[in-house]
């Protein structure tokens, strides 16, 4: 991990580093319970289906938000299409009002992807190689550890440690990400 800070090092400092780790390991946490309260409340097929929009809005918001992101009409059409096909279907056979609250959440989920797709290529995209990413990882992984562990003691099972086991399969997730920490660590 030592070249990725490195490398990460020339274009910002160790403290911007930590606040972007953060502020995307918030954004990974959020959309992805997001969609974990939508996959309740929707077929999971339907949820899937919007959910892959986010490419579309990646795009879209990467045009708009980036520097250097160029413009292209093809690009537009075709992100917008799908999105507005991926809503089409998603709306045939009609909403019951569980499905409307899973529809807001997937809404959510869409745009945490992209939000975090975003930022990342803003602040990681330049100095992106393998060496970051490694740094990267780890980075986030610490900062999920740090953030989701306390939680899930403080919280422990309630309506979102219900959903379909995720607080067995957060503590899986956080033992697997204490390893990755720890052999990045090492590297």
């Amino acid at each position: 991990a030592g070249k990725g800070y490195t490398k990460v090092r020339e274009s910002m400092s160790f403290f911007r580093f930590a606040v972007c780790v953060g502020i995307l390991a918030a954004t990974m946490i959020s959309y992805n319970l997001a969609w974990v309260l939508a996959s309740e409340a929707m077929p999971l097929a339907v949820l899937n289906g919007l959910f892959q929009t986010s490419v579309g809005t990646t795009y879209l918001a990467s045009v708009f938000l980036l520097r250097g992101e160029s413009f292209s009409p093809r690009k537009t059409a075709g992100a917008g299409l799908g999105v507005l096909g991926a809503l089409v279907i998603s709306h045939a056979g009609g909403a019951s009002a569980g499905q409307l609250l899973g529809f807001a959440y997937a809404g959510l989920a869409i745009l945490g992807n992209t939000l975090y797709q975003v930022l990342f290529k803003k602040w990681f995209g330049q100095a992106a190689d393998a060496d970051v990413a490694v740094l990267f990882l780890a980075s986030i992984s610490a900062a999920n550890l740090l953030a989701g562990a306390p939680a899930l003691a403080v919280w422990g099972p309630g309506p979102v440690a219900d959903v379909k086991g995720v607080a067995i399969t957060a503590v899986l997730a956080y033992v697997v990400q204490g390893m990755w920490v720890a052999i990045t660590a090492v590297l």
